[in-house]
């Protein structure tokens, strides 16, 4: 029966689901050379089989190495219903590109690039033992003489004085602790300056201590100790200030912190405003932490930054509030993955020896401003995954030094501007760009990805001058033509992504058998028709295969070699024979989908013996023999669709043993006998079809404890009495659909 209104499936389309012939979405795009994978190669979700898969229950990880991603789209398929989505599996490959410029999230740890070094002759930080966890110190909060000389000192200095004298807050314990329990007993009344540089020193790193959950602290070895430079995370140096500088020339030899470096180290609370008392402060990399809160407006006085990473936190608050244009000396600033709102800062624009800018990942909006022509030293800007408007200004594109460009999955528009021929790596793909594809490209080029736009035209031949290119994406756009045998130059291609276009080309690629290295193929949604040729067996490294929704014909392709194999996706074609045997051998398999072709046989037994499988799709055929009792094995499995399949028999109450299971279509496949309780043990299940089967007996009231069922079928069977009252106080169920002999009060529909 159609969809009752408001039900699930017209919301399915515009959420983030992965149906059949949906594609990944790109989150992380990472490269690494030699030869140079693909920067993103990676989806975070994956896709489903011809519906839409809509899940919320978690996501599927890829259990190889270098796998991660996720994608949407939708598929016809069990009458436009279903969803697929909350899946993710994605390939993340970290390319050094040169220049010294990587990518990543983030410019430090989190993109797998190497921890800050410290300054010139500054001690290495100290090494990350096994994670510590010792019990919170005592802190004697007694008011003492030395306190009160500890008070005076720090109110001349503290950005935020008032503090000091809370009972409640980090700065008041602080001072307490340094004056009656801090082994390095400093003395507060000796004015010396370089006595003077250790107690500003000392106190923002134990306020940064005392203003966290210590017990939250991944490692805190040495913390507390006399020697703060010695503490995890701490590197201390020679002093960078002059009297050129407007300070005193100091001589404190190598004592003075120069790094903190507490990457990913399970720091919860606030970026206290007098850690800028760490005047000589080269490289502070916080991020992969939960700071949280607006950015200290002191953080502008901490002209000695040449490193600053906060990626990866809880900061919110608009980043144009912040002031970095004292900050001079920046060479590398990452803020990605805060929630900073509103326009990219424009004393951002003014840092002229910044290098790394990255902002990915927060919720900037706004256009990229012109002045960003001033920053003659850029190398790496990404600001993808936030909400940036306009065009992308010519001013960037051509700065000289620009080898990495990630803009995706913004709201930009307008047609590429001319390049720089030093970009090596250009994404801006999921945005609304338009416009011919570029024709001159920087000749050293290994990644353009242009996926999710509106350009139109033809793929330009001179594309297959760029014999670096590891990374092609121009799937979905509004692409025609043919696609041009000059591609076959590409013989390093990694990542291959051409699908959802209107090419004027019917026979599949054949140049694209000879990419002997290709470990991602995209060619769905086509029109590609006629056999798959046999060849494809030698691409021997696939790990992801995307025929979706074109008109192929014969055997399913003999994928036997690809034993790295993740993601096979066959579904909306013309493939006929029986599932293949060779799916057996393939271990790394996670997500299989062969729907809506002209499948025989039966569902194999060794299905239930690929324990990786976390979707697998086969409706829309005519497979017989019922259910598999193995199918029960697959212990991480998230989404299930046999529909439309004249399988017959019953469904068995192990199918309770599916525990990961959110979606499971059943309808359409002859089932007798009936409802399984079992099911009502699933408490990860949202989607639930199982109607037009001849099943009896009544709904079981186990069914109420599916506490994030969204929607539940059941119509089309010979289902008697009353729909369990418990089910329909259910919060989250939005679609309820039963025979309209059955009765029941809170269904959106009767059949």
């Amino acid at each position: 029966p159609p969809t009752p209104q408001g039900s699930v499936s017209e919301e399915q389309e515009h959420a983030p689901t992965i149906p059949e012939e949906d594609e990944y979405e790109e989150d992380e795009k990472d490269f690494s050379s030699p030869p140079p994978p693909p920067p993103e190669l990676m989806d975070t979700g994956v896709a489903m089989d011809e519906e839409d898969y809509n899940t919320d229950g978690g996501e599927i990880e890829v259990p190889i190495e270098n796998t991660e991603s996720t994608e949407k789209n939708d598929d016809s398929g069990n009458n436009g219903a279903l969803m697929y989505g909350g899946i993710a599996c994605c390939f993340i490959f970290i390319l050094a590109i040169v220049l010294g410029v990587g990518y990543g999230t983030g410019s430090f740890g989190n993109s797998g690039e190497a921890a800050p070094a410290p300054a010139p002759g500054a001690a290495e930080p100290t090494a990350a033992p096994a994670p510590t966890d010792p019990d919170s110190p005592e802190v004697d909060t007694t008011t003492t003489d030395r306190a009160d000389a500890f008070n005076t000192y720090l109110a001349t200095v503290s950005f935020d004085p008032n503090a000091l004298d809370d009972p409640t807050s980090a700065e008041w314990k602080t001072v307490r602790y340094m004056a009656n329990s801090d082994p390095a007993m400093l003395d507060p009344t000796d004015t010396t300056f370089e006595n003077q540089l250790r107690i500003n020193q000392r106190y923002s790193l134990l306020l940064l201590y005392f203003g966290s959950d210590q017990d939250s602290w991944a490692n805190q070895e040495n913390w507390l100790n006399e020697d703060e430079c010695t503490w995890y995370g701490i590197s201390c140096g020679p002093p960078v200030a002059t009297e050129g500088a407007g300070r005193r020339n100091l001589q404190a030899g190598d004592a003075t912190v120069t790094v903190v470096n507490l990457e990913e180290n399970g720091i919860l609370g606030r970026f206290p405003p007098d850690l800028a008392l760490l005047t000589e402060l080269v490289t502070l990399n916080l991020s992969g932490n939960g700071f949280d809160g607006p950015l200290p407006s002191s953080l502008s006085t901490m002209v000695s930054l040449t490193e600053l990473s906060l990626a990866n936190n809880n900061f919110t608050g608009p980043l144009s509030d912040a002031d970095f244009e004292p900050l001079t000396s920046l060479t590398t600033l990452d803020l990605s993955g805060n929630g900073f709102t509103g326009a990219i800062a424009d004393s951002i624009y003014g840092l002229s020896s910044l290098q790394i800018l990255v902002l990915d990942e927060n919720s900037l909006t706004g256009a990229i401003s012109t002045n960003v022509g001033n920053m003659a030293s850029l190398t790496r800007f990404t600001d993808g995954d936030n909400a940036l408007t306009g065009p992308v200004p010519s001013e960037l594109t051509s700065l000289a030094n620009l080898a990495i460009l990630w803009l995706y999955n913004n709201q930009l528009t307008g047609a590429i501007p001319e390049l720089g021929t030093s970009l090596i790596a250009l994404d801006l793909s999921e945005n609304g760009m338009s416009g011919p594809l570029p024709i001159e490209l920087p000749v050293g080029m290994n990644a353009l990805l242009l996926s999710a736009n509106e350009f139109t035209g033809e793929i330009p031949e001179d594309y297959g001058n760029l014999v670096s290119l590891v990374a092609l994406y121009l799937d979905d756009n509004l692409l025609s033509g043919i696609i041009p045998d000059t591609l076959a130059a590409l013989t390093s291609m990694i990542d291959l992504r051409l699908g959802g276009n209107s090419f004027d080309q019917s026979t599949f690629p054949s140049f694209v058998l000879d990419f002997t290295d290709l470990q991602v193929l995209r060619l769905q949604q086509c029109n590609f028709t006629g056999p798959v040729p046999v060849t494809l067996s030698n691409l021997v490294n696939l790990r992801q295969l995307w025929l979706d929704d074109n008109a192929l014909t014969g055997a399913t392709p003999d994928l036997s070699a690809a034993t790295e194999l993740t993601i096979l996706r066959l579904p909306d074609n013309q493939f006929s024979g029986q599932v293949p045997t060779y799916l057996e051998s393939l271990g790394q398999l996670v997500d299989i989908r062969l729907g809506n072709n002209l499948l025989t046989g039966v569902i194999p037994e060794f299905i239930g013996n690929m324990v990786q499988l976390q979707l697998f799709a086969c409706q829309g055929n005519q497979l017989t023999g019922g259910l598999p009792e193995t199918l029960t094995n697959l212990v991480n499995l998230v989404v299930l669709d046999v529909a439309e399949n004249p399988l017959g028999g019953g469904i068995t109450e192990n199918i309770g043993n599916l525990a990961t299971l959110s979606e499971l279509y059943l309808n359409g496949c002859q089932f007798t006998g009936p409802l399984a309780e079992s099911i009502g043990s699933m408490s990860n299940m949202v989607f639930l079809d199982l109607s037009n089967n001849l099943l009896t007996a009544t709904v079981p009231s186990s069914y109420a404890n599916l506490a994030n069922l969204e929607s539940f079928d059941v119509s089309g069977n010979d289902v008697t009495g009353e729909m369990p009252a418990a089910i329909c106080g259910l919060d989250d169920l939005t679609t309820l659909v039963a025979d309209c002999n059955l009765t029941c009060t809170c269904c959106s529909a009767c059949v």
